[in-house]
């Protein structure tokens, strides 16, 4: 027997019994008690306010957010186990849980969440920052991020936690939008544009190096993209790949998840082994490292006069 619609577990367990009792009068022999389980509640919530997605991706862990794919933010939670569909209307929508004391605890988890938050992100930049609006489209630079002065950022565009920016650096999110991950490092002298039909997203841990190009088209996570290489409208370079010094990826090519690849155009030349992904996620780490070096030595902030 499954019983759906109820609003309390009382109301469940009281549907249950009361249909157990109807069989019973119509001759239909039931033995022993019922075994009742719930097995998944559904709660909802509004939150009385708008939510931003895009900020809500860094303050929570193990998110997925795809705008282009399904319009809410979908949490899972460790503990209690559920998961949390967030909408940027403000409402709310809590799934899994198998006792409703699941989800007060759920929503009291999230209250004391906010105002840790409040209390312990601060920002690390001490300095102007060289982010400018086109009309309703204003950038989001996560507060642990790192922009160079001399880098340029406009428009649609999101930047992760622990992202890095560096000088003569361009992210012009103006056509479309442009989506930076976390604990990348956009290096000297990049470009990352979009195109109308074409967003440019660019996933976790990825390093591009001194003068790429990354044009209207999907890295994926912890991929390391070579000194000015090209990766043009429609393109992809799946996970855990490297893209060769000066290699091209043409207009809606498709470089495979785990590849190296290089030459114009690229083309795979074997599988990135356990070292490669070392190395990607070494450069990962130490542009982070570095970043924070600029910022605690006030490097960007007090130029030689």
């Amino acid at each position: 027997m499954v019983c759906t619609g109820a609003k309390s577990e009382r109301q469940a367990r009281k549907a249950v019994l009361k249909v157990i009792d109807e069989l019973k009068r119509d001759g239909i022999v039931i033995l022993g008690k019922p075994d009742i389980q719930i097995q998944n509640i559904v709660a909802s919530a509004g939150l009385g306010g708008y939510i931003d997605l895009e900020k809500a991706t860094y303050g929570l862990k193990k998110t997925m957010y795809e705008p282009e794919q399904f319009p809410g933010l979908i949490y899972r939670m460790d503990e209690p186990k559920v998961v949390i569909l967030l909408f940027a209307s403000g409402k709310l929508v809590c799934t899994g849980a198998k006792k409703e004391i699941q989800v007060r605890k759920r929503k009291r988890k999230k209250k004391r969440k906010r105002k840790r938050k409040k209390r312990t992100t601060t920002s690390l930049r001490q300095y102007t920052m060289p982010a400018y609006a086109l009309g309703p489209k204003r950038p989001r630079i996560h507060p642990t991020a790192v922009v160079a002065p001399s880098a340029t950022v406009i428009g649609d565009v999101v930047i992760g936690p622990r992202t890095s920016l560096w000088p003569g650096a361009v992210v012009r999110g103006d056509y479309g939008y442009i989506r930076i991950g976390s604990d990348c490092s956009i290096q000297d002298n990049v470009v990352v544009h979009c195109s109308a039909e074409n967003p440019t997203i660019i996933g976790k841990g990825v390093t591009v190096a001194h003068g790429a190009v990354v044009h209207a088209c999907r890295v994926g996570d912890e991929c390391l993209i070579g000194v000015r290489a090209i990766i043009f409208d429609g393109a992809s370079v799946g996970k855990h790949s490297i893209l060769g010094v000066g290699s091209t990826v043409l207009g809606g090519g498709r470089i495979p998840p785990r590849s190296v690849a290089v030459g114009a155009p690229a083309k795979v030349i074997r599988t990135a082994t356990k070292d490669d992904l070392r190395l990607i996620k070494e450069s990962s780490k130490a542009y982070v490292e570095m970043s924070r070096r600029y910022v605690k030595s006030g490097t960007f902030k007090h130029p030689i006069d």
